[in-house]
């Protein structure tokens, strides 16, 4: 065998290998998990955070975020670093309106200065648990898609935000609160 066809032929072993040490990593991090997006009967909650308005990319926005991990790391309140996301369609491709903080668990808990409580009615919901890692779950904007088709395919109207539950495992849950069922 000339040294072009034992180049071609190691070339060729190694892209398949690539390829199945990629797809095994894909499948490991969850990128074959199915979205199953739920109907639920749930309860007020309560969170205690932070709102902001601005650009995704904003200092301000991570020093939220890592302030709300922090506490929920800490066990200063008990609960679930959560994101409320509203749909503001004034705000431009790469800004958010999001309130950022707490889910609190089991009751009350005393919040720190310069945070607020934010009541969201999950009455009825629809709920999506994402196990999968961030870096292969599907986009917020096109689980938000998902669930309006969701919610129109069943005569739900949903509320005009979402509300994200991220755990220490990477794993999500996203849920939308339905206001009127047609």
């Amino acid at each position: 065998m000339d040294v072009r066809k034992q180049k071609a032929l190691y070339g060729a072993v190694i892209a398949v290998l690539l390829f199945v040490i990629g797809l095994s990593v894909y499948y490991l991090i969850g990128g074959f998990e199915k979205v199953t997006i739920l109907y639920q009967e749930g309860e007020r909650r309560s969170v205690v955070g932070k709102y902001y308005k601005g650009y995704y990319a904003h200092p301000d926005l991570e020093d939220l975020w890592e302030a709300s991990r922090e506490l929920v790391r800490q066990r200063a309140i008990p609960g679930q670093l959560a994101v409320v996301n509203y749909d503001n369609d004034s705000l431009d491709n790469d800004e958010v309106e999001q309130f950022i903080g707490v889910m609190i668990e089991g009751g009350m808990a005393e919040v720190p200065p310069d945070f607020e409580v934010l009541e969201i009615d999950m009455t009825h919901q629809l709920r999506v648990f994402l196990p999968m890692h961030p870096m292969v779950r599907p986009r917020p904007r096109k689980m938000e898609r998902m669930l309006a088709e969701f919610a129109n395919a069943n005569g739900y109207v949903l509320a005009d935000h979402t509300l994200e539950l991220h755990f220490e495992d990477n794993s999500m849950i996203l849920e939308s609160p339905i206001i009127s069922i047609e």
